[in-house]
This record gives structure tokens, sequence and C-alpha cells, in this order.
């Protein structure tokens, strides 16, 4: 699309109904978040959630930082001994564990950054 274009889209039906018909497709790519104070790599883990939306909009960072990683590498760096202490209720870092298909692009890509709203939207755009 050229960027002097805008795109109208139009929905039928009113908000609710638009917005019950969209559910089936909206998927969340975080199994699950576990938290740590502190983290024993110098590999560059990959931003996620707040931290990597507040890179890419001019929302302030969080005081806890967030990074994604897909499953095989959490327990890759679970097996290392990488996050101190892991737990699933508090820390200074939170860690979200997505799907590996979500999330392993970006990972082969060494890409810094990535967050859900650009994971989801970005596939579903390159499917239709």
């Amino acid at each position: 699309m050229d960027e002097n274009r805008v795109k109208l889209i139009r929905f039928d039906g009113d908000k609710k109904e638009v917005w019950g018909r969209s559910l089936p497709f909206m998927k969340n790519p975080i199994k699950k978040k576990i938290y740590c104070d502190g983290v024993t790599t110098r590999q560059q883990l990959t931003y996620g959630g707040i931290s990597a939306m507040a890179h890419y909009t001019a929302l302030n960072p969080n005081v806890m930082t967030t990074y994604a990683v897909n499953t095989k590498e959490y327990k890759d760096l679970m097996g290392r001994g990488v996050f101190i202490p892991p737990n699933d209720v508090e820390g200074n870092i939170c860690i979200e564990i997505g799907t590996t298909h979500r999330y392993s692009k970006a990972m082969r890509t060494n890409c810094r950054y990535i967050s859900r709203c650009e994971t989801t939207a970005t596939q579903e755009l390159k499917r239709n």
C-alpha cells in the first residue's frame, strides 16, 4: 500500500457483535511468565512486553524489565541457571515464555525487541 493512501475498513454489526466474531482469531503468544531478580548471562536477551512497546512507541519504560524467550531457549537458560532466583510470583525482571512458533522468527533474526502486538499483527497480515 502506498504510504499516502488511507485504508478504511468497515465492519457489519455493532461493536459487541464485531468483538464476538473477532475473538476466535485473537491469540496470546505467551504461555507463561516467570520472574527473577537478575540474569547471569552475557547472551543478549530479546526485550518483550512493555519493554519492547516502550522502544517502539512514546510509552515510558516500566521499572520491571521484560524479556521474551521461546520455550526451547527458556529450557536452555533454566538448565544453565541464568535466572536468579526464578519464581512465579515477583521479581525485578519478567520473562515471557512464548510459544515456539510465534517467537522463533524474532529469535532467528536476532531481533532485539518483540511485542505481542507486533508478533500477532504481523502474522495475521502475512496470512491475508
